[in-house]
């Protein structure tokens, strides 16, 4: 089990719930961890992550990254 806290600066909501998603990602992944499920409250961030079409979405090199984690599961 393992948590984390810190400041984000200012931002919008969904910045900072992204943000939140992939650094927790990378603390499971940094801790071992290979099959992880993740929740989230913000509908905004699991829409964005479960579709496509964010190429122009003023947060899309954060969602990018946090994808690329979450295709990281299982392996």
């Amino acid at each position: 089990m393992a948590g984390f806290s810190g400041f984000c600066g200012f931002g919008s909501n969904l910045l900072l719930e992204l943000l939140a998603i992939k650094h927790g990602l990378d603390v499971a992944w940094d801790r071992g961890h290979k099959r992880i499920i993740l929740q989230s409250d913000s509908q905004e961030a699991i829409r964005l992550m479960k579709e496509g079409n964010y190429k122009f979405h003023k947060l899309d090199v954060i969602i990018v990254d946090v994808k690329f984690l979450i295709a990281l599961n299982g392996r």
